[in-house]
């Protein structure tokens, strides 16, 4: 059994579908002060749901709220990635909203 913690890294370096909690910030960016009043506040859990096409911005999600960052205000936010991580399919989530790769009120194929 592996009781070692993962260390911190930047938010910007998790893809999509990964989770972790925030530990801390680059204090001396000039945009940390907005980051906290988004929520990326110390021991939130932040969850990546997609990345453009070029990688910037990202779709974050955290608190219940979906945000876009660029990866240049992500960097300075650090995470604890969560063991186990999974992916956005294996957790349910679709971007039809529902779960179950149905469009949402679609009885489809079964």
């Amino acid at each position: 059994m592996n009781t070692a913690k993962s260390a911190p890294v930047p938010l910007s370096a998790l893809s999509a579908g990964q989770c972790g909690r925030v530990c801390g910030m680059d204090e001396g960016h000039p945009f940390c002060r907005r980051l906290l009043d988004l929520g990326f506040v110390p021991g939130s859990r932040v969850r990546v749901r997609h990345s453009s096409p070029l990688r910037d911005p990202v779709e974050y999600e955290v608190r219940d709220t979906r945000i876009c960052l660029r990866r240049t205000e992500s960097r300075c936010i650090l995470v604890l990635p969560e063991n186990g991580l999974k992916t956005a399919r294996s957790n349910g989530w679709h971007p039809n909203g529902n779960g179950n790769g149905r469009p949402s009120g679609g009885k489809g194929r079964e």
